[in-house]
């Protein structure tokens, strides 16, 4: 693509003297960097790629984008200062991609809990009424239910240098709709700069990434962001921070709790899934899932809103949901139907999801039973949540297991010092710092009834600590240690 056209996508001036220059690709890492490309130096939270320009010039860059210039910018490679690089990196993206011109319907999702289901429960909904859909979110990238290798950074949004070419792949596989989860993380770093969304999601708020936002204020903010660039919102406004936003820019409001345009009335929830009636645009539509969790209620009212805005039938809406399970590793029951005791994973890594988890647990589990916790908390994140997630486990669990989830560069004995702090110790618990052994502990001391909850994981297959990141799977944890006590307890 012509410098000319790739800059003026991206509102950014061209000199004269270099407009017709070919750029062959684009890159953000100096050592992709080929002959005839542009690279962009981005500002990371451990490095810089202002230090790396010289290299990326070696390897054959033509053009670099830069926010500030220094002496070793030299090599024959043309000097693009911008303001924010971030900023450019997402716009330059969607051009060379050709974003702008795509026919793809985004539909962003963004709030602390319940991203991940809310798309996947969209997807259920789309697919089952053979409308071809994509999902970008926390769980990876999926196209028509099939996951891809385009997006493997992790992240729960990817950068514009992943993002955009799955979104131009998925629009010429014949996609249409995007279910997108949009992180605060990702707002605020300009990642998903420059898309338009067709609806604005809002789930809830609560405390969580303090450690990088400072103030729940400043997290709220770049929330909000999203509903700047939306045709259409759709809040739950259950949440007090979904008044707020309703209130500052408007759209249909959901609720599980109160009248709103969309509400859940006759709700029901067992250990079986969940049932409402949804009353939305004149009509009542009798909703059935197999989703655990009362959050599944407002999760599903709000991907059926959606649905029913762009033309899907209530019968279709019925059979997406009632074929729903919930997202990977969000309140998933991992034990068999012969098991003694109900085992679940749930991603739970805040308080606020912590509590909701317990409270559903408690709502749901057999007579009798006890309710035993196994959880930790990530590394280099924010140290604050940690009491209050052990006050709510004391609180709300019969016996609660502390181990360790992701420690990062954190020693994991310090983090479970600060869980420590909350923790009641009249109350059983018991610290464990390896997590393999501290499921098994738990599994081992769960009795007939019991329901053994494994927080703060889910759907992820790997540990991280300070040598690196290490596979671990808690679903294939479970399952060959209940495959081998009930193959006992028959014999």
């Amino acid at each position: 693509m012509r410098l000319d056209k790739l800059l003026s996508g991206a509102g950014i001036e061209c000199p004269r003297e270099i407009s017709s220059l070919e750029i062959k690709s684009v890159v953000t890492d100096s050592r992709k960097a080929t002959d005839g490309c542009m690279f962009i130096a981005l500002k990371g939270n451990n490095t810089d790629g202002h230090e790396h320009v010289e290299q990326a010039v070696k390897n054959g860059a033509v053009v670099i984008v830069v926010e500030q210039v220094r002496e070793w910018c030299v090599g024959g490679a043309a000097i693009i200062l911008v303001e924010s690089t971030k900023r450019a990196s997402a716009l330059l993206y969607n051009t060379q991609y050709g974003i702008f011109e795509r026919e793809l319907k985004l539909i962003g999702v963004t709030g602390t809990n319940g991203k991940t289901s809310v798309c996947a429960a969209l997807e259920s909904i789309f697919l089952n009424a053979s409308i071809p859909c994509a999902v970008v979110g926390t769980t990876g990238c999926r196209i028509n239910g099939v996951q891809s290798r385009l997006c493997r950074s992790g992240l729960t949004t990817p950068d514009a240098a992943e993002l955009c070419p799955f979104l131009a792949f998925a629009a010429e596989s014949g996609i249409k709709y995007v279910f997108m989860e949009v992180s605060s993380h990702a707002l605020s770093q300009y990642r998903v700069e420059g898309l338009k969304f067709e609806y604005g999601i809002f789930t809830n708020l609560t405390r969580d990434h303090l450690d990088y936002h400072g103030t729940m204020e400043s997290y709220f903010q770049s929330k909000a962001r999203l509903f700047e660039v939306c045709r259409q919102r759709v809040i739950n406004i259950s949440d007090p921070y979904g008044k707020r936003l309703g209130g500052m820019y408007g759209g249909i409001f959901a609720s599980a709790r109160e009248n709103a345009q969309a509400c859940a009335r006759n709700i029901e929830c067992t250990k079986n899934g969940i049932s409402y009636t949804m009353a939305y645009g004149g009509q009542e539509i009798e909703i059935e899932s197999p989703a655990l969790g009362d959050f599944s209620i407002i999760n599903t009212l709000l991907a059926a809103t959606v649905a029913l805005c762009e033309g899907i039938d209530a019968t279709a809406v019925k059979r997406g949901l009632s074929l729903f399970f919930g997202a990977e590793g969000r309140m998933e029951r991992v034990s068999p139907k012969n098991s003694p005791f109900e085992v679940i994973i749930d991603f739970a890594h805040t308080p606020d999801a912590l509590e909701r988890v317990l409270v559903n647990a408690h709502a749901t589990k057999r007579e009798q039973g006890r309710i035993i916790l196994v959880f930790g908390c990530g590394g280099d994140r924010d140290r604050g949540k940690r009491r209050q997630m052990a006050n709510i486990a004391s609180r709300l669990c019969d016996l609660t297991v502390i181990t360790t989830d992701n420690s990062r560069s954190e020693n994991a004995k310090d983090i479970i010092r600060d869980i420590l702090s909350g923790i009641d110790k009249e109350k059983p618990y018991r610290c464990i710092e390896d997590r393999r052994r501290a499921i098994e502990f738990a599994l081992d001391n769960a009795r007939l009834g019991d329901t053994v909850l494994i927080c703060g994981k889910g759907h992820e297959k790997y540990q991280i600590d300070g040598t690196g990141k290490h596979p671990f799977d808690e679903k294939k944890i479970v399952t060959e240690y209940l495959r081998n006590k009930i193959t006992l307890l028959d014999t």
